[in-house]
């Protein structure tokens, strides 16, 4: 019985429980905050020495038919108007973010746990374009646009990663407190989606690298929400006894 009624309250307790999203801890933040603003700082300095320019051979042997087939269906001619507008839905998608992350009293903890998983995304997305190195999609349109740093960027999207890693934390927030919400996760979601899809459509980046940055940047995300998940329902049990603790 003391077994059944504990899992009931740990059921319970990951349901809708109003008020504070988070709980963080400002000393482990900062160290956290730290190491990721040195980690993403320093690929601005040491991209260019660990990915040198290419030879004239290597921009020449460049084919498009060397590209993975389910990469190869899109345009490689570069759309700047549709560039722009992948950043306007990124800025959208932010907005949205920060509106629905709104809490009266603890809007200024949710600041902080989204920047970090916005350093975070970043730092990682930054070192992981330096190890791989890809073209992107326009270079094989114009090959002289090989020769520059971010022509190299393509893996993964940066862009995505950021866009869906606001719409996790945002809807994270809201859910806790005000349960499921479809249309909600629907606007979140769907902004995401459609800075992803600007993306390849400007030729900056091909299906495979929004995929990736969708995957990594929703679960940087989930994983930093996780991290400072505030446990206003405790319960421990042992054999002699169950004890249930309420913070306030």
């Amino acid at each position: 019985m003391k077994f059944f009624l504990a899992a009931v309250i740990a059921f319970l307790s990951l349901n809708n429980l109003p008020g504070q999203t988070f709980q963080i801890n400002r000393f482990s933040y900062l160290l956290s905050m730290g190491l990721l603003a040195a980690l993403d700082i320093s690929n601005n300095y040491l991209d260019e020495k660990l990915l040198p320019e290419p030879s004239p051979s290597e921009i020449m042997a460049l084919d498009s038919r060397n590209i993975p087939w389910f990469d190869r269906w899109i345009s490689y001619r570069r759309n700047k108007s549709w560039k722009n507008v992948s950043d306007y839905c990124y800025y959208l998608t932010f907005g949205a973010g920060l509106y629905c992350s709104y809490e009266e009293d603890y809007f200024w903890d949710n600041l902080l746990v989204l920047s970090q998983i916005l350093v975070a995304q970043s730092a990682v997305g930054k070192w992981i374009k330096t190890g791989s190195g890809r073209y992107r999609p326009y270079v094989y349109d114009d090959p002289a646009e090989g020769y520059s740093q971010n022509g190299r960027h393509s893996f993964y999207s940066l862009h995505s990663s950021g866009s869906f890693a606001i719409a996790t934390f945002a809807y994270y927030c809201y859910s806790k407190n005000n349960g499921s919400n479809l249309p909600l996760a629907l606007v979140l979601f769907g902004g995401a989606l459609s800075t992803s899809i600007t993306r390849i459509v400007s030729a900056q980046h091909f299906p495979s690298d929004i995929l990736a940055g969708a995957v990594m940047g929703s679960g940087i995300s989930w994983l930093i929400c996780l991290s400072h998940r505030q446990n206003r329902l405790n319960v421990s049990c042992s054999a002699q006894s169950l004890d249930v603790s309420w913070y306030f």
